[in-house]
């Protein structure tokens, strides 16, 4: 059972949920689907630090101006600037993630798999096989990265990751488990 702080307060629940709920469609109706929904990823990063492994769920993968494009979706009241979004581990974690689906040709698979018109699968087909041949962090970097802002329907463009993104994630994640295992 919920414990509302006051009377009103499902009410003005409510009308937010409506609202943005009325926001993304009108979004999506615009822009139409993505390629990939909620999709899972899982990969594996070696470095001088060690072998690290991340798991996560994208929000949605889409094709944009001849790139992927991995869209995060939030509905928060926070609203990040651009050097707050530059420095997200979380979109670090994501294009590696999308990177390993194409680096192992999983991305390949799927692509073939869905049920999208055939000129869009085409399209992910060739995008995913140009990057194949491309190291893990290489292909990270040519991915796009947005920030949906699901209350206003505004979509941030993210900067693109650097090699100083993926040195400070694999920094952070070594020093947390070295923390751990004290």
């Amino acid at each position: 059972k919920i414990e509302w702080r006051d009377p009103r307060e499902p009410y003005r629940t409510l009308k937010v949920m409506r609202e943005t709920l009325k926001s993304v469609y009108e979004k999506y109706m615009f822009i139409g689907p993505p390629l990939f929904p909620e999709q899972k990823f899982k990969t594996a990063v070696m470095s001088d630090r060690g072998i690290f492994y991340f798991t996560g769920r994208f929000d949605e993968v889409r094709i944009g101006d001849e790139r992927f494009v991995i869209r995060d979706h939030k509905s928060g009241l926070h609203m990040p600037e651009t050097e707050e979004l530059a420095e997200n581990e979380q979109f670090t974690i994501y294009a590696l993630g999308l990177s390993s689906l194409i680096e192992n040709g999983n991305l390949e698979r799927m692509i073939r798999n869905l049920q999208n018109p055939d000129n869009v699968k085409e399209k992910a087909l060739k995008m995913a096989q140009e990057l194949r041949g491309l190291k893990l962090v290489e292909i990270a970097r040519t991915l796009d990265l947005e920030y949906h802002r699901m209350r206003t329907g505004e979509i941030i463009s993210v900067p693109r990751r650097t090699a100083e993104n993926f040195e400070n994630l694999l920094a952070k994640v070594s020093e947390a488990e070295r923390k751990i295992s004290e």
